[in-house]
């Protein structure tokens, strides 16, 4: 899952004004070829830069510029690892704790920014 959250973060976009366009169609390809999405790599492109929406009974594609088209992306991808993160966090904590014993053991996420610049750190970085 990860490996595929690092396909989606190489693919490119570039274009001016209100139209996003592939940079390259590699990585559509690349990707398209482990997912099996679309028909090709420019048809994976195409999803990102004209999504569809269902406005009442009728479907509407809507062209995105180069920065909704990476801030959407980007979306993507930070939500799968978020997902990830939090189901090996859940699975790990059901293995640890134990209703037959007084003590709960499990594990937590302690994210304090600046925490690495000193000298002497006990708590473990990740």
């Amino acid at each position: 899952v990860s490996a595929l959250c690092m396909q989606f973060s190489k693919l490119e976009f570039q274009g001016m004004g209100e139209v996003a366009s592939p940079k390259n169609l590699d990585a559509g390809e690349h990707l398209n070829s482990i997912l099996n999405f679309a028909d090709t790599g420019e048809a994976m492109y195409d999803a990102f830069i004209n999504p569809k929406f269902k406005v009442g009974t009728e479907w509407v594609t809507k062209t995105q510029n180069v920065v909704a088209v990476t801030v959407g992306t980007g979306s993507i991808i930070k939500n799968i690892f978020g997902r990830l993160f939090r189901y090996l966090v859940d699975m790990c904590n059901s293995t640890l704790i134990d209703p037959t014993m007084k003590k709960v053991n499990f594990i937590g996420v302690l994210d304090i920014a600046g925490f690495e610049i000193f000298e002497f750190n006990t708590f473990e970085q990740i």
